[in-house]
């Protein structure tokens, strides 16, 4: 049961790196919570971990955060037809040479933060 309290729902909801260990959690609870989730993924692959009652309020876009006009035409996409009140930035590569590569999280940040909303609420909500 949803909490009015923790209630999302009108939100909408961008994830990326949705297949990994906590891209599928931070993706159910999203869901639970009421929010429509568009998820930026890698592969279709994502798309069976989450069960059929959530099939209609979630959109996937399957792209390479590392190609950045890829990302760009992605992100437009989102953008033309939501709007977007919530990012989890969960894509990111680990290698042992390297370490973690965050410049998709990078390249993502820069292009939704122009368009995600400003305003904060006036007042925080008080557990009833």
């Amino acid at each position: 049961m949803t909490s009015e309290l923790f209630s999302l729902k009108g939100k909408t909801a961008v994830l990326t790196g949705a297949g990994g260990f906590f891209g599928r959690y931070f993706t159910i609870a999203l869901l639970e919570q009421g929010a429509k989730v568009i998820l930026i993924e890698l592969s279709p692959e994502t798309q069976k971990f989450f069960s059929q009652e959530f099939e209609n309020r979630y959109q996937s876009f399957f792209v390479d955060l590392y190609n950045r006009e890829a990302a760009k035409e992605c992100y437009e996409k989102i953008l033309d037809a939501n709007r977007v009140d919530i990012l989890v930035n969960n894509a990111f590569d680990f290698s042992a040479k390297t370490g973690f590569n965050t410049e998709a999280i990078s390249l993502l940040l820069q292009e939704m933060l122009q368009e995600m909303p400003q305003e904060m609420p006036q007042e925080m909500p008080q557990p009833g």
